[in-house]
């Protein structure tokens, strides 16, 4: 619910445009003079504000470099009479983003304050496509027809339509995110934004300020007013990564959003609300942390409403042909050539293997074999050696079968070395010779004395 400031020191001017306002879906506060506005926008944050060029105790210029000093990114409206309008349009120079002529239809305010509102969605969104690798995630399916996937696709299906926050669970590299996405894209917020969080990649001190916003002095540093993710993500998803991890003094807040539908961002006082779907994911077991007093009992059941549990590959082994299929496809596409094929060899090598770090380690496994084969198709020699050294702990011969002779073993972390930072680079070789260190021509000597091409 966008949250608008409304400022004029006509009592009936400022009844009428809060009514009007408060009766379209917006969260509206009023102030009198300048003085209060300015109490209210240090305190509190807002989307917009509304003000007339003159007030009792201040111009409205002054009251927009106030507001703008406080958050850069307000969109400000000023009520204008004709004779001042020279005023306001030198306002908007000064960052205004709109006006009005006095008299007016309300009708006509109502459609400014539209206009603009669309404005900071339409920022809002920009920023979350820069901030997210949205190509990358674009046509990324749940692949495989096992019986486990089968379960799993129809309990998404149950759950995606309704607003019901969602628990999924399964160990690391399984597919949890894209399990997420697929729930926000077949929701009913699949035009809003789905934000990402990993509770455990961000410092405790800022993870309520992520997560909640902040206002203009809240803390050192808070030098404007900042959105949190339950804020930008309101209408759409919110992905809580590694929930398990979340800090104990932020569980009960986060359950506070769940139940109440509110945020109060840090250093304000003043509620706001947000239509938020948490889809919440670990790979830990909350039920045994709850009883270790690591995690909120309250908060745990209040996300296990709906549980999805992903398997791990070792548990669909069937779905390792199609997998890999459409994953060399996404891999070839990226490194910008012609799909390699794929022998039945190759397949079974693959299916005979544990894969502990599932469907990830998959596609890392896949990548650095396509690097290395070029373009002929992939054999299942061109595996053995890769899930070799990949995992040795399962491999109990590995050291023997890589050479027990020094060099032999060196020249072996050197090769797994190099096909990392291809596949890192996508391939690149200036770019990989950079992260490792070399010159381009010493790493194409490696290439060559290591048989890689």
């Amino acid at each position: 619910m966008p949250r608008i400031l409304v400022i004029d020191d006509e009592p009936k001017i400022l009844r009428l445009i809060g009514r009007a306002l408060t009766d379209v879906g917006h969260q509206v506060t009023t102030c009198d003079n300048g003085e209060q506005a300015m109490r209210e926008l240090s305190a509190s944050g807002f989307d917009m504000m509304i003000s007339d060029v003159r007030l009792p105790d201040c111009s409205g210029e002054d009251l927009l470099e106030y507001a703008k000093s406080i958050d850069p990114d307000l969109q400000v409206i000023l009520i204008t009479a004709y004779g001042t309008v020279s005023q306001a349009v030198n306002a908007m120079r000064k960052g205004a983003s709109d006006y009005i002529l006095k008299p007016f239809e309300i009708d006509a305010l109502i459609s400014i304050v539209a206009k603009n509102l669309e404005n900071i969605r339409l920022r809002d969104d920009l920023m979350i496509l820069k901030s997210e690798r949205m190509d990358e995630r674009a046509g990324r399916r749940i692949t495989g027809n096992s019986e486990q996937i089968r379960h799993m696709k129809e309990l998404i299906g149950a759950v995606a339509a309704l607003p019901t926050n969602v628990l999924v669970t399964g160990k690391s590299g399984t597919g949890k995110e894209l399990v997420a996405e697929t729930i926000h894209a077949l929701g009913a917020g699949s035009q809003r934004p789905l934000l990402r969080v990993n509770c455990l990649a961000i410092p405790s001190d800022l993870m309520e300020s992520q997560l909640f916003g902040h206002v203009r002095g809240a803390f050192t540093g808070a030098h404007t007013s900042k959105k949190g993710y339950f804020e930008l993500a309101s209408g759409g998803s919110l992905f809580l990564d590694e929930i398990g991890d979340l800090p104990m003094e932020l569980q009960g807040k986060l359950l506070r959003v769940l139940e109440e539908g509110t945020i109060t961002p840090v250093g304000s006082t003043t509620p706001v609300t947000v239509q938020t779907r948490v889809i919440a994911a670990t790979n830990a077991d909350l039920a045994e942390k709850c009883a270790a007093g690591k995690f909120r009992e309250d908060l745990y059941f209040r996300l296990n409403v709906f549980p999805i549990h992903v398997p791990t590959l070792a548990e669909r082994i069937e779905d390792i042909p199609e997998l890999v299929r459409d994953l060399t496809e996404s891999i070839c596409k990226k490194l910008g050539r012609p799909v390699n094929d794929v022998s039945k060899d190759a397949l079974d090598a693959m299916k005979a293997y544990p894969w502990p770090g599932n469907v990830r380690e998959l596609r890392n496994v896949l990548e650095r074999a396509l690097i290395l084969a070029g373009n002929r198709p992939l054999v299942a020699d061109d595996f053995k050696c890769l899930l070799r050294t990949t995992t040795p702990h399962c491999c109990p011969c590995a050291a023997e079968r890589e050479g027990s002779n020094f060099n032999e073993r060196v020249d072996v972390f050197k090769k797994n070395m190099i096909l990392d930072a291809l596949a890192k680079t996508n391939g690149v070789k200036k770019d990989a010779a950079d992260s490792l260190g070399l010159s381009p021509r010493a790493l194409s000597h490696h290439l060559k004395t290591l048989g890689i091409e």
